[in-house]
Parts: structure tokens; C-alpha cells; sequence
């Protein structure tokens, strides 16, 4: 049976060593069956990094291939903490932070380089769905959809920024994800959006998915596969 071992030599990848402590910085912590790694950054060889802001010095393709590299960093981090990566059974969450030129606000398609080796190597996940809505919860239930109660908006920004990817119409919702600067925000559009969502968005992480055609929610649904599809072939 293929092991994850066996997908890295067929991507030709090689694992650096496990990057010593220094100071108060250690590269992870075992907590239980959990294992938090520390932040890692995009190493090409020892002493020498991909430097330079996305948007101004480096193109999109660049940063996405820069990410990359930090996931086979912390791939080699997690290696070295639990001997073997067939022990890693779920990516939990994956924070990224994108070194950007000024009015860039593309930086999901960026972190998406390390997500997308995370997936090359250990399979799609399972997701679990939360609501930002107040609703019904037996009906929210019976779609799989957890609800939550809130007492004010701040409440939804809280429980927005916990989340991996934020997909939602033209809600406050969608404000409240795109003002806290959700890194995976995504605003389903109708055919003529009003007059808030004209560019330059106000909100320059978010990014907007528009109908084709007047109420076909599909094309807008579907433009959120066809950018992950294009980024996942531009890798390949």
C-alpha cells in the first residue's frame, strides 16, 4: 500500500532536516494526539529564502510556489516530531501569512501552494459546515450545518475567523468576514451585484464569485472550483 513516503518520492521531494531550536523558538509542541507546529518560511536551501512582497516583486505563480516550500518545511518539521508522516491523520488548520505589495489582495491564492501539497499528499478531508446565520437549528441539522447562537455581530466575527473558508451571499455576514479580513472569504454575487460590490472592493481579501446568467447560482458556485482547478494545474 502507497504511504506518504512513496508520494514524496513520486513529487521529488526531499525532506530538509528538522530545523534546530534556538532561543525561546522551538520548532513544535506534542500536545495529547494533537501536534502544533511553529511558523516556518520559504527555504530553498540552507541560508537562502524566496524574499520579496507578492504583487510587487514576485508574481502570484511565484508566492504560490514560495508556500509550497513552506509546506515541505513543515512536512519535515512533522517528520522529525513524530518519526514517521503516516501517523499524521488530519490537517487541522493552517495559518499563512503573505509578505504582499501594497493594494494586492490575492494572498488565498497564494497560501493555496502549501494546502494544495498538504492535499497532494494526504487526500481531500473531510469538512465540517457552520452557519453565520441565525436559523432554524432541526433544519440546519438535517442539512449537516452546525448552528450557533448569536447575541451581536461580534459573535459572528468571532466564530468567522475560526473558520478555514467563509462562502456566503450578500449578508452581513459576508461584510463582517470581508471588514476582520478573512483570508478565504467568498462572496457568492448575483448577476448585477449592487452598487457596494463595484471594484475596487472594499474589501481587498475577499474574493467575489458572480452569476452568468440572472438567478444561475450554479456559475457562480462553480468559479470557486475552476480558480482552485487552475491553480492546482499551474503547480503541476
Amino acid at each position: 500500500m502507497e504511504n506518504i513516503e512513496d508520494r514524496l518520492a513520486k513529487l521529488g521531494i526531499t525532506l530538509p532536516p528538522l530545523p534546530q531550536p534556538m532561543a525561546n523558538y522551538v520548532p513544535f509542541t506534542l500536545a495529547g494526539n494533537l501536534l502544533y507546529v511553529s511558523g516556518q518560511g520559504p527555504k530553498i536551501k540552507e541560508g537562502e529564502w524566496v524574499r520579496g512582497q507578492v504583487g510587487k516583486d514576485l508574481t502570484v505563480e511565484q508566492g504560490y510556489d514560495a508556500a509550497r516550500l513552506v509546506g515541505i518545511q513543515l512536512l519535515a518539521v512533522i517528520n522529525g516530531a513524530l518519526g514517521s508522516l503516516d501517523r499524521v491523520k488530519r490537517i487541522l488548520k493552517v495559518n499563512g501569512f503573505v509578505n504582499s505589495g501594497p493594494g494586492f489582495g490575492d494572498q488565498p491564492a497564494v497560501i493555496n501552494g502549501c494546502s494544495d501539497l498538504f492535499v497532494e499528499l494526504l487526500g481531500e478531508t473531510d469538512c465540517e459546515l457552520y452557519s453565520l446565520q441565525t436559523q432554524d437549528r432541526e433544519q440546519a441539522d438535517a442539512r449537516g450545518i452546525h448552528t450557533a447562537q448569536f447575541s451581536d455581530f461580534a459573535d459572528v466575527a468571532a466564530l468567522a475567523a475560526c473558520m478555514d473558508r467563509v462562502v456566503c451571499i450578500d449578508t452581513a455576514a459576508l461584510h463582517i468576514a470581508g471588514a476582520i479580513g478573512h483570508p478565504d472569504a467568498i462572496g457568492l454575487l448575483p448577476y448585477s451585484p449592487t452598487w457596494r460590490w463595484l471594484n475596487p472592493c472594499w474589501y481587498p481579501s475577499l474574493r467575489q464569485c458572480r452569476q452568468q446568467a440572472p438567478g444561475d447560482w450554479a456559475s457562480a458556485f462553480a468559479q470557486i472550483g475552476e480558480r482552485e482547478d487552475g491553480q492546482r494545474d499551474q503547480a503541476s
